[in-house]
């Protein structure tokens, strides 16, 4: 059975395609920009709705709940990059909210992103709901967008002023709370599948540096803005690769990883409940032997006669 701790045959292959891809889009970026925001949005929301139904259809069989939290939180942070697409400056279907609603959303994304990648590896071996954990991803969705609607949240941006403080700091908040997921995931290494912990590992680090990219740029057509998307398709395609493609295409070793570890550990209580019972055979035969041997030797009269009762009694 090959495993998933060796690198995907095709990864020389799928690294030289996303080169080219990313190539021709930043082509694309200078001739159209808000064409090549709109296929990177789009890369991040399929991605992120064939990542949620594996984790979800998967989750009877895998008990992964560290996937299956991963998946629930991208249907809802893609649903927020849709609406970062349809608002986007240049769109043209929400004109009044195009200056500030797109980098709003942006934020709350990430800091919601952000937040699930540190919480995930703390619910691997709890018991969770997956209705539960939509329901609180859908209320923070719905307060999200209600809030930035009737303008009820912090500016993010300024039209020929750039990011206002509370984007900036809420980035750098995000990227610590990136960096706080990467120490959990260090510790809990062993509680998660050990191909999805390096592809998140790896996404998580391009995250951080896109979120460093986003707190950089005074145009939502700059360069520091196309940085941070090229990062997010690169974390996008890893998670793609990682997830989605490794889902379909070895799905004994990537699904049912969390079956064998438990068929291991069920082996090892099993033989420890060999080696305790061997050992209280033996801890229970052992004065029992002497007591026969002594019985026997008293029955024998070695030690002199016995009276009837005596006898009676030990036989």
């Amino acid at each position: 059975m090959r495993s998933y701790y060796h690198l995907h045959p095709k990864t020389a292959k799928t690294v030289l395609i996303l080169a080219v891809i990313i190539v021709l889009l930043s082509i694309m970026a200078q001739r159209n920009y808000l064409l090549f925001h709109s296929i990177a949005e789009a890369m991040f929301i399929l991605t992120a709705t064939f990542v949620y139904l594996l984790a979800l259809k998967t989750h009877k069989y895998s008990q992964d709940n560290y996937l299956l939290l991963i998946g629930i939180s991208y249907l809802y942070i893609s649903v927020l990059h849709f609406l970062h697409l349809l608002t986007y400056k240049g769109m043209g279907l929400f004109p009044e909210l195009a200056e500030n609603m797109p980098i709003q959303l942006s934020i709350c994304w990430r800091l919601m992103e952000s937040c699930t990648f540190a919480l995930a590896p703390l619910v691997v071996r709890r018991e969770i709901s997956s209705f539960r954990i939509h329901c609180i991803y859908l209320t923070v969705t719905t307060v999200i967008i209600v809030a930035i609607v009737t303008q009820n949240f912090p500016a993010c941006f300024i039209e020929g002023q750039g990011l206002t403080p509370f984007k900036i700091i809420g980035e750098y908040v995000a990227m610590a709370t990136l960096g706080l997921a990467l120490v959990i995931m260090r510790h809990r290494r062993d509680d998660i599948n050990p191909f999805i912990w390096r592809i998140m590992i790896a996404a998580i680090i391009l995250m951080i540096f896109q979120s460093l990219c986003y707190t950089l740029y005074t145009d939502v057509y700059g360069l520091m803005n196309f940085m941070g998307h090229i990062l997010s398709i690169v974390s996008t395609a890893v998670i793609y690769q990682g997830i989605v493609v490794r889902g379909l295409e070895v799905p004994y070793d990537l699904i049912f990883s969390q079956l064998l570890k438990r068929q291991e550990e069920l082996k090892k209580l099993s033989q420890h409940k060999s080696d305790f019972l061997a050992n209280m055979s033996h801890e229970m035969r052992t004065p029992l032997t002497a007591i026969i041997a002594l019985t026997d030797d008293l029955l024998l009269e070695n030690r002199g006669p016995l009276t009837a009762e005596q006898e009676e009694s030990l036989r």
